[in-house]
């Protein structure tokens, strides 16, 4: 469905952006590839181990000789917290219960993976929706510390 949405998008436009459609656990691009993945409110599969370790895998790494750091995963709408009683009901209604997100369980997820987790989170009123930014690091070698 978000294929055919971003291809009406990009024809109403006149762009022709390369798209891929493919399994986030396996995605067909070289290893260190890009700068950044972005993934704007994903579903179930985000937190799957799978996925973060080929997010990993697709973003560059850190390049310690010139300082530059790796590449990084971003996820906007991971989840969102309604402070006042009648919108967090509104949403409970509207988007089911929640099944709980434990965010030090998804850091130890990401680090696992080689990713290094960072929360930006703003506060519009009533509403908490962080950005979650996880860089990728050089992971240590059996026998370091």
């Amino acid at each position: 469905a978000m294929q055919r949405l971003t291809a009406r998008k990009a024809d109403r436009r006149r762009l022709a952006p390369p798209r891929v459609c493919a399994a986030a656990q396996a995605l067909p691009f070289a290893a260190g590839l890009f700068d950044a993945v972005v993934a704007t409110f994903p579903a179930e599969y985000i937190v799957e181990r799978a996925t973060l370790r080929e997010a990993a895998r697709v973003l560059r790494p850190p390049d310690p000789a010139s300082g530059a750091p790796g590449g990084r995963l971003v996820m906007a709408g991971l989840y969102v917290r309604l402070h006042h009683p009648l919108v967090r009901w509104l949403g409970r209604a509207a988007l089911g219960k929640s099944e709980g997100f434990s965010l030090e369980q998804y850091g130890e997820a990401l680090a696992e993976c080689g990713l290094q987790l960072r929360v930006i989170a703003d506060e519009v009123g009533w509403v908490r929706a962080p950005l979650f930014v996880a860089e990728r690091v050089a992971l240590q070698r059996e026998g370091e510390e």
